[in-house]
């Protein structure tokens, strides 16, 4: 008698089935991990600098609190309005108590661009004329970059 087993291999096809799809997903997800992490190295590094203003009477003033990037910071930039009026009247903004002399040969055509010589330091103190609206202060970096550190509306 011959006796002629019939193996059941039905189960076969489905497994690999399920082995390849699971292969397919890993490959995928590690793809696009790959092209998600990498893409971070075009995000800019945030300097750190610490600006603080506060509004007293007709004046606003603005304290340089210190920061990790302050030896950086080269301008900075006063803006007022919803247009992005520069202060342009050097009578309208004092640097630590005194009226600040814009340009070399002491103009006051400024736009509203502040270059300290010697540097910005911890402590220093911005006072402008306020004026109703936004007040944007904007640092400039020796390496080129721009960063607004006070955006703020004033009634």
């Amino acid at each position: 008698m011959n006796s002629v087993k019939k193996l059941n291999e039905e189960a076969v096809s489905p497994v690999i089935g399920v082995i390849l799809m699971v292969a397919i997903t890993v490959i995928l997800a590690a793809t696009i991990a790959m092209f998600a992490f990498n893409s971070t190295d075009s995000i800019k590094e945030q300097k750190v600098v610490a600006l603080k203003a506060s509004a007293q009477d007709d004046t606003v003033v603005v304290n340089l609190n210190g920061g990790a990037s302050v030896a950086e910071l080269k301008s900075l930039k006063f803006m007022w309005g919803s247009n992005g009026a520069t202060i342009t009247d050097a009578a309208d903004f004092q640097v630590n108590g005194v009226n600040a002399v814009w340009d070399t040969d002491g103009t006051t055509t400024i736009d509203g661009l502040y270059t300290k010589s010697g540097g910005f330091t911890t402590g220093d103190c911005f006072t402008l004329k306020k004026e109703s609206g936004n007040l944007k202060v904007i640092g400039i970096f020796a390496d080129g970059t721009e960063q607004v550190f006070i955006d703020k509306t004033y009634a």
